[in-house]
């Protein structure tokens, strides 16, 4: 796939931390051209790309090639692979998690792929393989670039662990947090880890994660930050990262830091495919 001129088009903001970070390592080699919407448009100018972001397709032959992320927020990223098909270029789609990768290509039971899918790391590289084997898919490994600069600053910056880092994610299947979040903080008040310390990551997209409820419920008996910091900040100094489905969870198991998970494990599904995650039990 020629990567001379690429579009580059991203909603969510799991799949423009990638797809924003390759970008940033490739390009002094290739002439992006940036359709970005949504939180991805922050995360794309924080590295000072996408100053110059389009609303409107390109002319088609002006592009070799479309790279979309993968996101669930809008259909931004569909209809760049509909684009992409129609004009005759070949598109490819970064997986940001490891989890629902089929349905990320679903709209409305109609199924699009992309004619490449790029995996950032090896689990997420064998999930790809497995699931999409018998589609006429070319499957690539691509490094995960934000994962790797994460990495380096938490190795760089570590202190000593002071606290439990809670990363939220919007729950959408039905089920309250008011019946999660009280289990939750039953939990941290039995923990093994001997800290008073809770700092809560609310979920960058805006949508409503129950983090005033969650704060209501910690603070009684626990001294309560919102994180206003970077990710790799939080990470270098706490004991353990507790959350849902989050690829923060997956991260802190990369990272040797214990991982766990505030859903009950048999309501969940899928569940991630990292080994060290711990699941509440009902």
């Amino acid at each position: 796939m020629s990567l001379q001129t690429v579009l580059i088009v991203s909603h969510d903001a799991g799949g423009a931390n990638l797809l924003a970070h390759w970008c940033k390592n490739w390009q002094s080699r290739v002439n992006f051209i940036y359709k970005v919407a949504g939180p991805a448009l922050k995360i794309f100018q924080s590295l000072n790309l996408g100053q110059a972001n389009i609303l409107q397709y390109p002319d088609p032959a002006s592009v070799d090639a479309v790279v979309t992320s993968t996101g669930w927020q809008s259909n931004i990223e569909y209809e760049a692979i509909q684009w992409a098909r129609q004009h005759n270029i070949k598109s490819a789609s970064y997986l940001d998690h490891w989890v629902n990768y089929q349905d990320r290509f679903n709209r409305e039971g109609n199924t699009l792929y992309p004619d490449e899918i790029w995996a950032g790391d090896r689990d997420a590289l064998n999930l790809a393989k497995a699931l999409f084997a018998s589609k006429n898919i070319k499957i690539r490994f691509m490094r995960n670039q934000y994962f790797s600069e994460l990495k380096q600053k938490v190795a760089s910056h570590i202190t000593k662990a002071n606290s439990i880092l809670i990363c939220l994610e919007p729950i959408r299947n039905g089920i309250s947090y008011s019946e999660v979040y009280p289990r939750l903080v039953q939990y941290l008040s039995n923990a093994k880890y001997q800290t008073n310390k809770v700092v809560i990551r609310d979920h960058p997209s805006g949508t409503d994660t129950g983090l005033e409820l969650l704060k209501e419920l910690l603070v009684p008996q626990f001294n309560v930050t919102i994180s206003q910091q970077a990710l790799w900040q939080d990470l270098a100094c706490t004991f353990a990262v507790v959350g849902y489905q989050s690829s923060v969870l997956a991260y802190a198991c990369y990272l040797n830091i214990p991982a766990i998970s505030y859903y009950p494990v048999d309501k969940l599904e899928p569940i991630l495919p990292h080994k060290d995650i711990e699941y509440f039990k009902n």
